[in-house]
């Protein structure tokens, strides 16, 4: 296992947190509650600088290192 990384098909979210001056944020899903998906600016399709704490967002799921990422927001 170690490095692999795996892709999940399309989820949807809400962008609960955002640190602009760092480039990130967190995604939850609703019926998810105890779970978080980290994002990099660098993941994001659309402009980092338009997105809004609260706002829907589709994104594919990766584990990289058993760590949840969001990609290809």
């Amino acid at each position: 296992m170690g490095n692999e990384t795996e892709v999940a098909p399309m989820l949807t979210g809400i962008i609960s947190n955002i640190v602009r001056e760092k480039g990130y944020g967190f995604i939850v899903v609703r019926d998810l509650v105890d779970k978080s998906w980290f994002f990099h600016k660098s993941n994001i399709k659309a402009d980092f600088g338009k997105l809004l704490k609260g706002q829907k967002v589709f994104f594919e799921e990766r584990i990289k290192d058993g760590k949840y990422q969001a990609v290809n927001i």
